[in-house]
């Protein structure tokens, strides 16, 4: 049991460093902008206050939290939903020229 749990480590250890080291280097993630004027660093904590409310604080946690499989995952199937609504538009015009 001990040697599974220290494996574990040793694949998590491994599997962080790969994606730390995608994160800031993925063109689909982070895409390439040549235009950066409009990036501001954002507050790192704002909160806001209504009447008659509580007052609500958000604080900015950065991508700690960024599950890059997950994204990755999200924009493959997008495209392939893309690819599968032109094909069948493509069919669809084709059926139409046959009739």
């Amino acid at each position: 049991m001990p040697a599974a749990l220290e494996h574990a480590k040793q694949l998590g250890r491994k599997l962080t460093q790969q994606e730390e080291h995608l994160k800031p280097t993925h063109p689909r993630l982070i895409p390439q902008t040549t235009n950066k004027s409009y990036l501001e660093t954002p507050l790192r904590s704002q909160s806001l206050e209504k009447v008659s409310r509580p007052a609500l604080e958000i604080r900015d946690i950065g991508g700690k939290f960024l599950d890059l499989n997950d994204n990755l995952k999200r924009i493959s199937t997008a495209e392939g939903q893309a690819r599968g609504r032109k094909k069948k538009k493509h069919e669809r015009r084709k059926a139409v020229v046959q009739s």
